[in-house]
């Protein structure tokens, strides 16, 4: 009996019917029959508008373990209300659903461990709300589905663990609201969307599970705000963005693991697309005039193409570039090199120079030690006019005028040359930072 039931369906005039006496009667028929099939797949709703019911509403209803379908149904013209409902644990379709102009509202509605497809449902010309709507563990799918130019908004929905699937649908001149306040959800598609209005995605809650964000192919002809801390690299490759794109609060990180065998210190991005991923933020990132966030994604594209995309020796240098300056974006790290650097050139020189004054005439050691910094610092800025000058002096009060040892001139080159390259980055710091 209760395969039966679970194969039985509530379908046509006779769902029509028990529906028709309002949601009482209808919450205490699925209490009774909790496993059956739901299946309004084809109801012009039409013809109840015009019977004087107003709104179609199913608010406050509630659907029991079996399928629900609303697939291909019709409901015209008007607000269609779905407020309050329960659609149980089964799998609910509205494919291919037709509403008409007025407002869809789903708020605070929940699904349960179902999937649930809204493939090519077609919306009219009023706002679509999932106002705290509960995604259960099935996936999500508006599959080419059309909105349209009403506000489309998933305010403070939640979603669990299902992939979502937004692919080929089109949305009119309305915003975009994408702001959850639950997600476990590892992978967003929304791939060859059209955007004709402002687009808003924010998912700063539930980052840490999210694996893949793909807006690859997606035309945005308004503004673009992308706003959290992504645990990937949202891909926007072969995107259409015509207007300005915010990324002032996005975040990304990009996710390592250790190369093979011997190359274990070596760590490497784990997704080998994440460098052209974040080449395309870049691109995307210098259309809109955002400097900053050009630099940032810059400097992450550099480190997924390290031991990737780039050979032994470029790989090495890059990790340089990125130890010393962090890619030309920071000031404070060349400086700190530049002075630790000199630091160890004045020990190196007070240490080695020659010890003929006795320990205890501390003026005499002062003095000692005076010169070492100052060779040490004609060494690093030995580009500037009185440098000869100076380091001449300073060079025969430690070794006598015509002992200079050949360490001291190895020396001398080697930390020319390294100060040079941290004055550079110092530049080139000051450069990216003020934009000179």
């Amino acid at each position: 009996m209760a395969e039966e039931e679970q194969r039985a369906s509530l379908a046509g005039e006779e769902a029509l019917d028990i529906w028709r006496q309002g949601k009482d009667a209808w919450n205490a028929w699925i209490d009774e029959h909790p496993n059956v099939d739901i299946d309004f797949s084809g109801v012009d709703f039409r013809k109840e508008r015009k019977k004087g019911s107003g709104a179609i509403s199913f608010a406050g209803f509630r659907f029991g373990e079996g399928r629900v379908s609303f697939s291909r149904a019709r409901f015209g013209d008007g607000d269609v209300w779905f407020l309050d409902t329960n659609f149980g644990n089964g799998d609910v379709s509205f494919d291919r659903v037709s509403f008409g102009d007025g407002k869809v509202s789903f708020d605070h509605a929940s699904f349960g461990k179902g999937d649930i497809l809204f493939i090519r449902a077609n919306f009219g010309d009023g706002d679509v709300s999932f106002f705290r709507t509960t995604f259960g563990e099935g996936s999500v799918s508006f599959y080419a589905a059309n909105f349209g130019n009403g506000v489309v908004t998933f305010f403070r929905a939640s979603f669990e663990y299902g992939d979502i699937w937004f692919n080929r649908a089109r949305f009119g001149n309305g915003r975009f609201d994408l702001l959850l306040s639950h997600s476990k959800v590892e992978n967003w598609f929304l791939e060859e969307v059209t955007f004709l209005g402002a687009v808003d995605i924010n998912l700063s809650v539930g980052t840490d599970a999210l694996k893949k964000l793909s807006l690859r192919g997606t035309r945005f002809d308004s503004v673009l705000y992308l706003i959290g801390q992504f645990a990937c690299i949202p891909d926007l490759r072969l995107s259409k963005v015509s207007h300005h794109v915010d990324f002032s609060t996005l975040g990304v990180t990009l996710r390592w693991k250790p190369g093979p065998g011997w190359r274990r210190l070596a760590w490497r991005a784990e997704d080998k697309e994440d460098g052209p991923r974040l080449r395309r933020l870049k691109e995307v990132a210098e259309g809109a005039r955002d400097h900053a966030a050009a630099l940032r994604f810059a400097a992450l594209e550099n480190r997924a193409n390290r031991w990737i995309r780039m050979g032994r020796l470029a790989s090495m240098l890059d990790l340089a570039f990125s130890v010393t300056s962090d890619y030309g974006r920071s000031i404070a790290r060349p400086t700190a090199w530049l002075l630790g650097l000199l630091a160890l050139a004045t020990g190196t020189l007070f240490w080695f120079s020659s010890p003929d004054l006795p320990s205890w005439n501390w003026g005499d050691q002062l003095d000692r030690a005076y010169d070492s910094v100052v060779l040490a610092a004609t060494q690093a800025f030995a580009f500037l006019p009185p440098v000869k000058e100076v380091a001449a002096a300073a060079n025969a009060r430690l070794f006598g005028v015509d002992s200079i040892p050949r360490w001291a001139g190895m020396l001398a080159l080697g930390h020319s040359l390294a100060s040079f390259i941290f004055l550079f980055l110092i530049g080139l710091g000051l450069r990216n930072r003020f934009r000179l």
